[in-house]
């Protein structure tokens, strides 16, 4: 909060300043701020390529997971939070001397601290001649999920675990619960990855930070 300080003069002048000082600063409202915690993963099946046929998980369900830190009330108070998904896949290798393929697929729910509140998903596939280069982006469009949760919204518009968690003494968990499959025919050196990112974000209303001072000479 903006502190004033009247230096010395005439009495009727600081009265006058200090009533239109403290006006000016009661007529201006607390701006909201942020913080931010983010997380990130990444595997890869590098030292270990696909070849041949085959099904295999490049991670598996609870890959995607990182503990957070909940809200800090010192701060003052809480208006809402969101979090922000992004997660894709890639493939990449060369078909066998009669052609081959390769998939891959990411879904599942997205969770806080346990409680499902949305979910997301999809895969994405390709094929290639004989002894072709061939590569794969799953899903085709990269997963973003993001959501605002409301604290005045919490046990109307989703489950106020949710809120009980991120106000709790406690780190909590936020979760993709979603492996990472790859099916593959006639394939050499296939490389397969996943990437992903979440971020939380907490908004809220600083507390005063002291209030005015005015001195009066």
């Amino acid at each position: 909060m903006k502190r004033v300080q009247l230096i010395k003069s005439s009495p009727c002048v600081v009265k006058q300043f200090a009533l239109a000082a403290a006006l000016t600063i009661l007529a201006q409202p607390l701006m909201a701020e942020t913080v931010t915690q983010t997380a990130n993963f990444s595997a890869s099946n590098t030292g270990n390529l696909y070849n041949g046929s085959g099904s295999k998980n490049i991670v598996e369900s609870g890959f995607f997971s990182a503990n957070m830190l909940p809200f800090n009330t010192a701060l003052g108070t809480l208006q809402s939070f969101t979090v922000k998904w992004e997660i894709s896949g890639s493939l990449a290798g060369t078909s066998g001397p009669t052609g081959g393929n390769a998939s891959g697929s990411l879904g599942g729910s997205f969770m806080i601290n346990g409680s499902v509140y949305s979910s997301g998903g999809g895969g994405n596939g390709n094929g290639a001649g004989p002894d072709q280069a061939l590569e794969v982006i799953f899903p085709l469009t990269p997963i973003v999920s993001e959501q605002t949760f409301s604290v005045s919204d919490a046990g109307g518009r989703y489950d106020p675990a949710i809120l009980a968690a991120v106000i709790g003494a406690i780190p909590f968990a936020v979760a993709f619960d979603s492996a990472a499959p790859v099916n593959y025919g006639t394939i050499v050196n296939l490389a397969a990855s996943v990437s992903g990112k979440v971020t939380l974000t907490y908004t809220y209303e600083p507390g005063v930070d002291g209030g005015t001072t005015i001195i009066y000479y």
